[in-house]
């Protein structure tokens, strides 16, 4: 029987490089998430922020929604979105 030195395929060095890349991506996504989580949990953002306002009735449903349709400026987003594309 002859035997064929002709084969293709993974051989173990490729492979075990491959493992090694993807462990690195993984500990360096895993690392910026984490701290990414740790800045956003922070006192002074937390501070900074207002607690939301509790709507009871039309007259406060009013108001937030004329304060929301006042302060919206679609041609700035707009503007934005065209130099993204």
């Amino acid at each position: 029987m002859k035997r064929s030195l002709n084969q293709s395929g993974f051989g173990l060095v490729p492979v075990l490089f491959l493992v090694v890349v993807v462990a690195a991506v993984a500990v360096i996504g895993y690392r910026i998430s984490n701290k990414t989580q740790v800045a956003s949990t922070s006192p002074a953002i937390a501070r900074s922020t207002k607690a939301p306002l509790v709507i009871k009735n039309a007259a406060g449903l009013q108001k937030a929604s004329d304060s929301l349709t006042g302060s919206l400026d679609t041609t700035s987003l707009d503007t934005d979105l065209n130099n993204l594309l």
